[in-house]
């Protein structure tokens, strides 16, 4: 194993301390570790989203501007941004101020679309979850393409998570399927289980290509009723599988321990990505606070069963390591802070192309980040019961 320091990088000096070391790259039979200390950014150099947003999306009255269970969006080099809307199951296209251009009605061409994103420039890949399909539609929005994802035994995805260079795709067999047969089994396990995270490569028109790698995925607590009826919930403060997809890679992490691994498009895995981090405590408030929460409007006939249940939930000793991850255009790795109560600080860490991190970037309160390119943010939040997709600026200092 071949193990060197990163030198020359800029580090922040806190008041009064010393700076973070430098990372720790090595090389161990071709995969690439990099152990990473602390920030390189000085205070000059981090980056930052602007307050306001210059573009933004559901303000209007007109039903083209309502938007409803936002899904995902995407903006293509021209400015043009596709929203994908969970109410009325359309596809929308505004233009890069957000005037509405066109729609692609749901009701006609999807069942239940689950996904979009960006192939290259100008393009727009599509998953309907309800048809298995995938749709790939051009900038104005014409239909270009669509394949139907092939069952096999090998493969039986439930999700997509983003599409390569070469219009392929990275679907996963999740907890929306691995759950529901382990029911049907008639053999369903009792308590907390973390069950697989299968990943499979799909070409664009549905074709199965190889399966590229079986991850630790979701946790879900089975229990069964005297009627031997099985209920499958999620565990608090549990753990997923997070993936993101970027050009010839996908990134996945386990939420186990600051780590995130990258695979080339055969799933053989390229390099480790670790930030020296230890997972926040669970502490007897943040258990309280969770059994309130789920207390709250439980009717009072109802609630000594329902503390009963609560007190005997399986709560881990630390919350997840990070939550969600992203990849910006420009191959840039971007890890959130966990936010198990939602109301945390929305705060993702930066690694650059070379898994070194950068530093720390702050985004509005309660937004949902669907894309980052290299000069914006891309996502959507509600207000006041309405859905807004916005652009906000991000603002990177020479």
């Amino acid at each position: 194993m071949k193990q060197f320091t990163v030198l020359g990088a800029s580090l922040v000096i806190a008041c009064g301390g010393e700076p973070p070391a430098p990372p720790i790259v090595q090389d161990s039979s071709g995969v690439t570790i990099v152990h990473n200390f602390g920030p390189s950014w000085t205070s000059n150099e981090r980056w930052y989203v602007d307050d306001a947003p210059f573009v933004d999306i559901g303000a209007g009255t007109a039903p083209e501007y309502q938007l409803s269970r936002v899904i995902r969006s995407t903006r293509l080099d021209n400015g043009t941004i596709v929203v994908a809307d969970g109410g009325t199951q359309d596809l929308r296209w505004y233009d890069a101020n957000g005037n509405h251009v066109i729609s692609v009605k749901g009701s006609t061409t999807f069942s239940r679309v689950e996904w979009i994103g960006r192939l290259g420039s100008n393009s727009v890949m599509v998953f309907d979850f309800g048809n298995l399909r995938l749709s790939l539609f051009d900038g104005t929005g014409e239909l270009q393409q669509t394949g139907t994802l092939v069952v096999t035994f090998q493969a039986s995805p439930s999700s997509v998570k983003g599409v390569f260079a070469d219009s392929s795709v990275l679907a996963v067999r999740d907890v929306k399927s691995w759950a529901p047969t382990m029911i049907r089994s008639g053999d369903a396990p009792e308590g907390l289980v973390r069950g697989p995270a299968a990943a499979f490569r799909y070409s664009a028109d549905g074709t199965f290509m190889d399966n590229v790698g079986t991850f630790l995925g979701a946790q879900r607590i089975f229990s069964k009723g005297q009627s031997r009826f099985v209920r499958v919930t999620p565990p608090p403060f549990g753990r997923t599988a997070v993936f993101t997809v970027s050009n010839d890679h996908f990134y996945v992490g386990a939420q186990d321990k600051y780590e995130v691994s990258v695979f080339n498009l055969d799933g053989s895995l390229n390099a480790i990505v670790k930030l020296e981090h230890e997972n926040t405590p669970t502490t007897e408030a943040n258990i309280d606070r969770y059994k309130r929460a789920r207390l709250a409007g439980v009717h009072e006939l109802q609630k000594e069963d329902r503390e009963r249940e609560l007190n005997a939930l399986p709560f881990p000793e630390t919350m997840p390591a990070y939550g969600p991850i992203e990849v910006d255009l420009e191959g840039n790795l971007w890890v959130a802070d966990a936010r198990p109560f939602g109301d945390e600080p929305n705060r993702w860490t930066v690694f650059g192309t070379d898994y070194r991190m950068l530093g720390v970037v702050d985004t509005p309160h309660d937004f949902t980040i669907h894309e980052i390119g290299g000069d914006y943010v891309l996502g959507s939040v509600t207000e006041d019961d309405m859905d807004h997709v916005r652009v906000y600026r991000l603002v990177k200092p020479t």
